[in-house]
């Protein structure tokens, strides 16, 4: 599972890196999980954690804490811990 989680990460951090993000933050970071949870399915209780931390992290991003750069390097650490 911890590899498929990685994979999911990585798609993640693309897909960040790739979209512009405008004036519609909170709407297309919904519509990215969205699409990439329906992927990648439910998350077992061995990567629970993690998810919990990359949630928080797209909390601080959504709310403006955080910027597109500052998401992808966290999400990044984020990742290297699961690998």
């Amino acid at each position: 599972m911890k590899s498929k989680y990685v994979e999911f990460l990585e798609r993640l951090i693309y897909s960040i890196d790739h979209v512009d993000w405008g004036d519609e933050r909170i709407e297309k970071m919904i519509k990215l999980l969205e699409s990439l949870d329906k992927e990648y399915g439910p998350w077992t209780e061995e990567v629970a954690e993690y998810q919990m931390r990359v949630d928080a992290e797209i909390g601080h991003f959504e709310k403006g804490e955080i910027c597109e750069y500052g998401l992808v390097k966290r999400l990044a650490e984020i990742k290297k811990t699961v690998e």
